[in-house]
């Protein structure tokens, strides 16, 4: 199975080279675990923001895409459809 992992992306693109960030990762999100049940009484709308801003910055790379290229273009443009349609990134990368 494929995991897509946003915190091991970030580490790697900050110059991460050990699992260190990982393990660091994982025992903060350990830590928070006592605060769900308060998150979990939030409203949907109260995270709906940050869901659109996490959605426009991850749309602004692709501006970095080669688009006249078609070995890097149709891929692309393949991952970028697929995943609002299939309501998985996993899945839409797969394709």
């Amino acid at each position: 199975p494929m995991v897509v992992a946003g915190a091991s992306a970030a580490a790697i693109a900050e110059g991460s080279r050990t699992g260190l960030s990982t393990c660091v990762s994982g025992l903060l999100f350990l830590a928070t675990l006592p605060l769900s049940s308060i998150l979990a009484a939030m409203p949907p709308c109260t995270t709906s923001f940050v869901l659109i801003f996490v959605g426009v910055s991850m749309f602004a790379e692709a501006a970095h895409i080669a688009w006249d290229d078609p070995i890097a273009a149709v891929p692309a443009f393949l991952c970028i459809i697929c995943q609002p349609f299939l309501f998985s990134i996993a899945d839409g990368i797969y394709v």
